[in-house]
């Protein structure tokens, strides 16, 4: 997911530029409530609270949301995840 800095960032960058970067500032104007609104699904997971560690953590959720969502691509499940063990460490 091109937002969260994923495969190309060292840590956790989300930055709405990149979207307008890659698709214009009409449809990263549409992208982006859509992004948002997907981390905050994915970050209503409580793995944070339930998970014996940080992977068990990021790969139990990213399982969950794939579950909700198997429309999207892996990557986004990973971006997401990538984010949300960076946040929780």
């Amino acid at each position: 997911m091109i937002w969260t800095g994923w495969r190309d960032t060292p840590w956790p960058s989300r930055d709405d530029d990149r979207l307008v970067k890659r698709f214009g500032k009409q449809l990263a104007a549409e992208l982006l409530p859509i992004v948002k609104q997907l981390e905050r699904e994915f970050y209503d997971s409580d793995q944070d609270l339930t998970a014996r560690d940080l992977r068990e953590m990021a790969r139990t959720a990213a399982s969950r949301f794939r579950e909700l969502h198997p429309e999207l691509s892996s990557d986004a499940a990973d971006a997401l995840a990538w984010c949300y063990a960076y946040d929780n460490k």
